[in-house]
């Protein structure tokens, strides 16, 4: 899977964990149009993602940690994910 904000994209292999879906970050590039950059691992930030069903409704909880080298942990949130009905 990848998740991309702006000129960043992080790559993550999903693997089953606990009933839920750990999102484990492999590698992040840089991308300027179609040109991509992969981040050497003692630059690139670190992405901690963990998807699981939401027993009260038809979603998902998640949660997700970034930390940045030399910075440390950087941020940490999680939230409710819901599919998006299509309207006709």
């Amino acid at each position: 899977m990848i998740d991309r904000f702006r000129l960043i994209a992080f790559y993550f292999r999903l693997e089953l964990s606990n009933g839920g879906i750990l999102h484990k970050h492999v590698h992040t590039y840089l991308v300027f149009g179609s040109l991509q950059f992969r981040l050497p691992r003692f630059l690139a930030p670190r992405v901690i993602s963990h998807e699981e069903p939401d027993s009260s409704e038809d979603a998902s909880t998640i949660t997700v940690s970034l930390s940045v080298p030399l910075i440390g942990h950087l941020l940490t949130y999680g939230g409710i994910v819901r599919p998006v009905k299509e309207q006709r």
